[in-house]
């Protein structure tokens, strides 16, 4: 069944005294996926801003870069946006075969686009994050993968 959901998200920041606010990104509005697509967007930043500048950066994100005016004690940003929704679940869709059991193993095609999000992001040289993040992966054989997201 197909639902509409109008959401609405304010961030506010408030300082002190008056500062000089420098450009801000706003990423404010969802992706349109298999299941869900948007309908309207809109966004509101007070104090009135400069400039606003509409661009898409390289993961297909609709980014707003605020430009302030002056100095302020704050600013709020309101986005509101109304997607539609299927109401598919995500874990209904099948997966790919080969896909089922953990470690998943890629093909050669997605192991060149995932290689930046397969590297370390966090200098850990004694090992330490690893080591932490080891007790989530099952030691011996494949895993189901719905099995692990059950856990």
């Amino acid at each position: 069944m197909t639902q509409t959901f109008d959401i609405v998200h304010t961030t506010t920041y408030r300082y002190a005294r008056p500062v000089p606010l420098g450009a801000h990104r706003v990423l404010f509005r969802p992706h349109d996926s298999h299941d869900q697509r948007v309908l309207a967007t809109d966004m509101e930043v007070d104090p009135e801003p400069l400039e606003i500048r509409m661009v898409q950066d390289a993961h297909s994100n609709s980014v707003a870069i605020v430009q302030p005016a002056s100095p302020a004690d704050r600013r709020v940003i309101t986005s509101r946006f109304t997607v539609e929704h299927t109401g598919t679940r995500a874990l209904d869709l099948p997966l790919e075969p080969g896909r089922e059991f953990y470690p998943v193993r890629y093909t050669d095609e997605d192991d060149v686009v995932l290689q930046p999000y397969l590297l370390p992001v966090y200098n850990d040289p004694q090992g330490t994050l690893a080591a932490w993040a080891q007790q989530f992966v099952p030691s011996e054989g494949d895993v189901g993968i719905r099995d692990l997201l059950v856990q």
